[in-house]
C-alpha cells in the first residue's frame, strides 16, 4: 500500500512545443498529486 504522505504522481518543469511555433504551449509546469486525489489537465 502506497504511502499516504508521497505524492502518487510529481511532474516537475513540464514543456510542451508545437512545431513551428514561436512559443511554447506549456514551460515549466510543475505540478503533485497526492494518492487518491482527482486531476485533470485540459
Amino acid at each position: 500500500m502506497p504511502e499516504r504522505d508521497q505524492p502518487a504522481v510529481v511532474v516537475r518543469d513540464l514543456v510542451k512545443r508545437y512545431p513551428k511555433r514561436p512559443v511554447n504551449a506549456v514551460d515549466g509546469l510543475s505540478f503533485e498529486v497526492s494518492p487518491g486525489e482527482i486531476f485533470g489537465l485540459l
